[in-house]
């Protein structure tokens, strides 16, 4: 019985026969599912993260296509931290229209 799962295991291990191909095949599915995966969390990031980012940079009067940066690790934080030290168009111009 040994031999037997020895000879399997090496046929495994070297990709012959149908279990070498379902081994493959497993491994190819499981990186298409990773794929699939990363898709997901990132789309999902962008749903929690990037839409409500880019509704207040149209608020402060800004390209809502720098939102695209909050699915960028690090680079979020920089754009969160230039927006917020930064001068906002729209209060900028109530302040001249106030002071006019």
């Amino acid at each position: 019985m040994e031999d037997a799962v020895r000879v399997i295991k090496a046929h495994q291990d070297l990709g012959v026969g149908a279990a070498g191909r379902l081994a493959n095949w497993e491994g190819e599915w499981m990186e298409f599912v990773s794929l699939l995966h990363w898709l997901a969390v990132v789309g999902l990031f962008y749903v929690i993260f990037g839409i409500p980012f880019a509704r207040i940079l149209r608020r402060v009067g800004l390209s809502r296509w720098w939102s695209v940066l909050t699915i960028i690790p690090m680079i979020n934080l920089i754009g969160l931290w230039t927006l917020a030290y930064m001068r906002w168009p729209t209060i900028d111009d109530a302040r001249i229209t106030r002071a006019a």
